[in-house]
Parts: structure tokens; sequence; C-alpha cells
């Protein structure tokens, strides 16, 4: 059904979101 590939894709959208804001806090968090 849509809803399955719908929460599959929204699984997708959370951990790509989840990654760019790591990335944003690794950008400011200085480099040990």
């Amino acid at each position: 059904m849509r809803k399955e590939q719908e929460s599959e894709s929204a699984k997708r959208v959370a951990e790509e979101r989840k990654k760019r804001a790591n990335a944003e806090q690794q950008k400011a968090q200085p480099k040990n």
C-alpha cells in the first residue's frame, strides 16, 4: 500500500535530517 511507501520515505527524510544536523554540529564544534 502507499502508506508503507510513505513511511519508508518519511524514515529516509528523518535520517537525512539527522545526518545534516550531525554535520552542522560537527562544523560548529572545534575539531580535536
